[in-house]
Order: C-alpha cells, then structure tokens, then sequence
C-alpha cells in the first residue's frame, strides 16, 4: 500500500521549518508528516548552521540543568549522610549515663564557651541567640543545682527591626520564666545603619545570682580541659 501523498506545499513548508532549525517532532507535529519521512526528504543535509549566540545559549541551558541535576545528587547524598549521623547518634546516646557528673560536664563546657568569665562578673550570665542552646544550658543548671527560679533574670538585645513584645513572648515562653522576671529590653542603637545578620528574636542573656556556680563550672571545666589535653591517650581509646 502506497503512502500519503504530500503537496509540494508540504515540501516547501517542512523544508523552511528544517532550515530554521525546527525539530523533527515539532514539524510533524504542525504539518501531520512523519518524524521517518522527514528524515527521508532532509537527513542533516538542510539543517540550519548553528550560530555562536545560539551555541553560548544552548551552552548555558545545559550548564544550568547539569548544575540543578549536580545539586539534586548532593542533596540526596547530604540528606542521607544525615541520616546515617542521626542513626549512629541515638544509637550511641541509647546508651548514654544520665548521671549528674555528664550533665554537669556538659553543662560547664556550654559556659566555658558561651558565657561570661571575668572575676569581675556577678553571679553567671550565659549570653546566646538561639533558644534550644540557652534552653538547653537553663535546663542542665536546674538539674544540677537547687537553684531558686524565681531569681533568674532574663535580658534581652535587639535590633530596630524586633518588636520587643514579640520577642519577651518568644523567650518567656521558649525558657519557661515568666515576663515579670525580663529586665529592661536594650536596643541597639548602632542597629539602624549598620549591615548585620539579621536573627529571629535577639540575643538572649540569662543571669543568675550565684558567682559560686559560676565559678565551680568555670573550674570543673578548666580541670577536664587539662585532664583531657594532659591525657590524650584515655580519650583515643
């Protein structure tokens, strides 16, 4: 059985879409000739030279998709790394003492990085943005000291861009210490012009009354400090 005939329209057509550079399925697609057929009449005889504008561009599409599908490779690597570590994680905190020794450990290693040392500095002031360490540092002092809630204080810096109501609410709430035990809230005056990176609620401080907590976590750390310089070997198995 013969095939369709074709117009010389039809020839003249497809051959001008080829030469401008048309793909097989789009001129078929617009004519009704098909993609096998095309390919008879024109082969690569007639395509349309590739111009140097038309070269960088095609160059910068594909440039773009390898770099989402380099992207895509490296999140999916990244999120199963993670969960690997989180996966070793609990399986090694599955067996992790909750004594007060490692709470205090903990506990004075957090100070002794974020903190405040100087002699001069009643009581303890731990000084930090983000509300899951300052929660966690608040919690570990309740646990390891009978210390008096109601005598924290809390502090808080911010920028001109924080309302304060929001961010009394954010920490109050987050640490579990009541508004009433906030001091003055400070802003930063500096905050207006210069550039900074912006966070969520401020920088929260926490003060508590007790220069003798403060100190022993400043001496418990320092004392496991040179334990474990002095001693590298006990900690390398």
């Amino acid at each position: 059985m013969r095939g369709k005939k074709y117009t010389q329209f039809d020839r003249k057509k497809s051959k001008q879409l080829v030469i401008q550079g048309k793909s097989y399925g789009y001129i078929s697609k617009q004519l009704g000739i098909p993609k096998s057929t095309l390919s008879t009449w024109y082969g690569n005889t007639v395509r349309k030279p590739v111009s140097r504008s038309e070269m960088l561009s095609h160059l910068s599409r594909i440039r773009h998709l390898a770099v989402l599908a380099i992207k895509q490779k490296y999140n999916k690597m990244r999120v199963e790394e993670d969960l690997q570590v989180e996966s070793e994680a609990k399986r090694q905190l599955a067996g992790f003492s909750h004594d007060a020794i490692i709470y205090k450990t903990i506990a004075a290693f957090l100070y002794w990085a974020e903190g405040a040392k100087h002699e001069k500095v009643s009581g303890l002031k731990f000084v930090n943005t983000d509300l899951r360490l300052c929660l966690t540092f608040l919690s570990l002092l309740r646990h390891c000291y009978p210390i008096d809630n109601s005598k924290i204080r809390i502090t808080l810096h911010v920028h001109h861009y924080h309302s304060i109501k929001v961010a009394k609410k954010f920490w109050s709430d987050g640490l579990s210490v009541p508004i009433e035990q906030f001091n003055k809230v400070y802003i930063k005056k500096r905050s207006i012009t210069k550039k900074f990176r912006k966070n969520f609620a401020g920088i929260c401080i926490i003060y508590y009354p007790s220069s003798r907590i403060r100190k022993e976590l400043l001496t418990f750390g320092t004392l496991l400090m040179k334990e474990i310089l002095e001693e590298p070997s006990s900690f390398n198995g």
